[in-house]
């Protein structure tokens, strides 16, 4: 009997132990309840808050503030939740803690966010939204402009707040830290963008106001850029106006066509930008005033050019050639010009740029090119759409079709930060750009294709041996007229151009060559200008005939291409810029690494071909951008 009861006295105390254990375990689950909550509401929120964003990004203002509002809501209950009684005792737990606090982080970098986005909610509205009184007609409100520049300077405080708040999530408590630094990773993935639109468009949206006259008269010069005839900067000038902006109103000049500028002076005198090597001493026309891929250069010129030409002073430059037109024709539809059909997104680049057999007869150009501003005009200032708009030459900035330049220092930094400042790249690591300009004043830009290929063999002290290739073709389709092709002018198929390749700043030239033969005296320029970050260069001119190749080949050296922390890990960065050609230029690289060293996780686009190469593309070069490979040491 005794060992019956010895183990039914066992027995009740297991049944003791286990259900006090249950009831902790019970206590802890109805205990935790208020966590579950906050986790609850806090996936609900960020639903809300995603909800709201693709409604902003739609421009329906309305449903994103609905959703804003549920999403602050629900972020207030999912705080309220994680701050009390019950979430401190949680927090106070040595398992249990860490993941509360990275919790309450989390949130209150959400709550972060949704201020951010009441922010995009009340802009959007006061800019673009239904009875927004911003712009009408030609005419800008500048108190208003002011209050949102205001706005938007708001945003940088709740950026940094929330960045902090990330930046002390641990993610350390068992089974639980995975699942907090993936919240964390997606968060960071959702600011990184805002803050980086932010840094780039915040110092622009401070100056818009001046820009547009609030603080006196603003003029500014514009033209319409030609991708038919080539320069380093992108097409060559064609049309040219003026707008002049006081307190938010904006009044255009006259309109004038190349043509009618050069009859009238067709050559002038003006003091060239110092340091610029794509310019010379003496006379020179004003469309040759674009020589230099730097617009902060080229804009300049052009505004001497046109004081020459004028005798009028402006006080900065809007460019943007047949593509940018195009793209602002894609937001806002087709129109008619008289004699000439219907312009659309589709043809307008042809109509203008590729149909000289067609409209040779130099009248017929003026009245067509002439059009060219009143469609600016039109298109830009009328039928509302703002922000579409302005997205469009935002991304026509990135692809070197729109350019703006400012003779006040603090707007134009404000221009290149926003990307429609028009420099090249301004990385200190490895460059590759391509530019053609033309030299026999053909329009045979206009079907020019080319191909980019380039090798770097990469050394482990962050510097580099490279190869580029570079295949210029001219598939122009056969002349028509009955007599001999002149080789120059409107309607001749052969190009005649000088190619130009902008290289890293600490590069010294090995070898340059045309067609396999070996160019004497070949040698890399560097201009020497305070205000751009300025490149090494080499350059060559040749005369390319109907269906022909012509096939550039430099070798190099270079430093500096790569980072090299102290473990002797590399990170290889390289940036390249596009011409605004008609047809998007083709690029491939292939990158070599040392033995004894490995890929990290390559960034898109890019493939591994065997233990120490990887390739990008090819691919069209359509936009400026940039690229990051992590080379580890084994």
């Amino acid at each position: 009997m005794r060992p019956l009861r010895q183990w039914t006295l066992r027995a009740r105390i297991l049944g003791g132990v286990g259900a006090a254990a249950l009831l902790v375990v019970l206590v802890l689950v109805v205990l935790a309840i208020p966590l579950l909550l906050a986790r609850h509401d806090a996936m609900q929120a960020r639903s809300e808050l995603a909800n709201a964003k693709r409604a902003l990004q739609a421009g329906d203002v309305a449903e994103a503030d609905v959703s804003e509002r549920h999403a602050r809501e629900l972020i207030a209950s999912a705080q309220d939740h994680a701050a009390g009684w019950t979430a401190d005792l949680w927090a106070g737990l040595p398992a249990t803690g860490t993941a509360v606090r990275d919790g309450r982080h989390l949130l209150s970098a959400m709550q972060q966010s949704d201020e951010i986005l009441q922010i995009g909610v009340h802009v959007y509205g006061e800019a673009m939204g239904n009875g927004s009184t911003l712009i009408s007609g030609t005419s800008v409100d500048v108190p208003l402009l002011r209050q949102i520049s205001r706005s938007v300077q708001e945003v940088g405080p709740h950026l940094e707040r929330a960045s902090d708040e990330l930046d002390q999530v641990q993610g350390t408590t068992p089974w639980l830290g995975g699942e907090l630094m993936h919240d964390r990773a997606e968060a960071v993935g959702q600011l990184a963008p805002i803050m980086r639109s932010y840094r780039q468009l915040s110092p622009l949206m401070t100056r818009l106001p001046a820009m547009l006259g609030a603080d006196g008269p603003r003029t500014y010069l514009i033209s319409i850029l030609n991708p038919s005839e080539l320069r380093y900067s992108g097409g060559a000038t064609l049309s040219f106006s003026t707008l002049r902006f006081d307190h938010g109103t904006a009044t255009f000049g006259a309109s004038y066509y190349v043509i009618q500028l050069n009859q009238e002076h067709p050559f002038l005198h003006w003091p060239r930008v110092p340091g610029n090597t794509f310019h010379g001493p003496g006379p020179r026309r004003l469309t040759n005033a674009t020589f230099s891929p730097y617009w902060q250069v080229s804009g300049e010129e052009l505004l001497r050019g046109w004081r020459a030409q004028t005798g009028q002073r402006t006080d900065g430059l809007i460019a943007l050639d047949l593509q940018a037109l195009a793209g602002l024709f894609r937001v806002t539809g087709p129109m008619d010009i008289p004699g000439y059909g219907r312009l659309d997104a589709e043809n307008l680049v042809h109509t203008l740029a590729g149909s000289y057999d067609t409209y040779q007869d130099t009248s017929r150009r003026h009245a067509l090119n002439s059009a060219l501003i009143p469609a600016f005009r039109l298109k830009f200032l009328e039928g509302g759409r703002f922000l579409e708009k302005a997205r469009a030459l935002v991304t026509a900035g990135a692809e070197r079709h729109f350019f703006v330049y400012s003779r006040d220092h603090d707007v134009e930094q404000a221009l290149v930060n926003g990307g429609v400042g028009g420099n090249l790249s301004s990385t200190s690591h490895d460059y590759l750009g391509v530019f053609t300009q033309n030299l026999n004043g053909s329009k045979a830009d206009y079907w020019q294709s080319r191909r980019v290929s380039s090798t770097v063999h990469l050394k482990p002290d962050g510097s580099a041996r490279e190869r580029a290739t570079v295949r210029v073709s001219n598939p122009a389709p056969p002349y028509r007229e009955p007599t001999k092709d002149p080789r120059s002018g409107y309607v001749t198929r052969w190009l005649g151009f000088s190619m130009a390749t902008f290289l890293p700043r600490q590069t010294t030239l090995t070898s340059y060559t045309l067609d396999g033969r070996v160019l004497p005296h070949a040698a890399l320029v560097t201009p020497a200008i305070p205000t751009v970050y300025n490149r090494p260069y080499v350059s060559r001119s040749t005369l390319l005939g109907p269906d022909k190749t012509a096939k550039f080949a430099l070798r190099y050296t270079t430093q500096g291409v790569a980072d090299v922390d102290a473990d002797g890990d590399l990170t290889y960065h390289l940036d390249m810029d596009p011409q605004g050609l008609v047809r998007s230029q083709t690029n491939r690289v292939t990158l070599h690494i040392p033995d004894g060293y490995h890929f990290g996780t390559l960034p898109s686009g890019w493939a591994q071909k065997s233990p120490t190469r990887a390739v990008l593309g090819p691919f069209q070069l359509t936009r400026s951008i940039s690229w990051a490979v992590p080379v580890l040491k084994d």
